[in-house]
Order: C-alpha cells, then structure tokens, then sequence
C-alpha cells in the first residue's frame, strides 16, 4: 500500500526472528526493494548482496542481480548497471530475466547513452526472448519506432542528396 517505512520495519522484524528459507528469503528481498523506494539504495543493495553471497538461493540469481542492477541505475552507476544486466542478459536461463535485463539496457542506451542503434538492438534482443511480456512488448514497439525513425532519416537524406544533385544539373 506504498508505505514502504512500515513495509521495511515489518520486515526487518521477521528478520529478527526465527523464520524458515523462503520467508528469510522474501523479507530479505522484500526489505531490499522497499530500501529502494525509501531512497536508501545503499542499504537496499546490502540485502540483495546477503542473498546473493548464499548459495541455497542460486536458483533466484536471476531475479537479484536484476535488482541488484536497478540498483547500481538507482545510485547512478549506469556502468555497473550495464555490467549487471549483461551479466543476466548472457548467463540467465530463465527468458523472462533475459528479456528484462535487454530491455533495461535498451532504456539505458536510448535514454542516457542517447545511442539509438546499441538501443534497438538490445530492444530486438529482449522482443526475441520474452514478448509475452510487457518488456518484451515495450522493446518490440521501441524497436519498431526507431526502425521507423531510421527509414524517416535516411528518406530526408536522400532527398537532400536529390536535391543536391538537381540544382548542380
């Protein structure tokens, strides 16, 4: 109900007590993603690292390096994010956690990097995995744009290129 301060307060207190892996596991998880939106991103990060360095999480590496690189893009290390979501988009055999690390490079390319082309192609990527999903479709209609907007370029150029040549005749 976005009152991410008791959300985390509750879950640091199951923390606090004896609970089972998979409760540890989600108040873990849980408290990471509600640090994030507290702003506290460091703190967020530290709970992600915790189930990340566990090995009876392995089989939800995926899911955590996601989050642990919308972190890095949350503090503004948008190289450490790249790193991260390539890690996932290489490594990850789980298409959905493919196709949103794609698509999350695709945003950071488009808007950041303001790099259409590396856009369009981890756009590409992420539609190819996933476009079930809504990052799978967002990266299909980005894609779609941006090929429009090439065509558009290189129709304005050869008309200039036409137009250069007609007025030398």
């Amino acid at each position: 109900q976005y009152n991410f301060k008791a959300a985390l307060g509750a879950y640091i207190q199951l923390l606090g007590m004896s609970a089972n892996q998979d409760d540890k596991y989600r108040a873990t998880y849980q408290a990471a993603i509600c640090s994030f939106r507290l702003q506290s991103v460091e703190a967020g990060m530290e709970y992600l690292n915790k189930l990340i360095a566990d090995e009876i999480y392995f089989d939800s590496l995926g899911v955590l390096k996601l989050r642990l690189a919308e972190g890095y893009e949350l503090d503004g290390d948008l190289v450490q994010a790249e790193i991260s979501y390539s890690e996932v988009a290489d490594q990850s055999k789980n298409n959905i956690h493919v196709t949103e690390a794609n698509y999350r490079l695709g945003l950071i390319y488009q808007f950041d990097y303001d790099n259409l082309t590396r856009a369009k192609e981890y756009y590409d990527n992420a539609a190819k995995s996933n476009r079930a999903t809504f990052a799978g479709q967002d990266a299909f209609q980005r894609s779609t744009d941006i090929g429009k907007l090439d065509e558009f370029k290189q129709k304005i150029k050869d008309n200039l290129h036409f137009l250069d040549n007609k007025d030398d005749n």
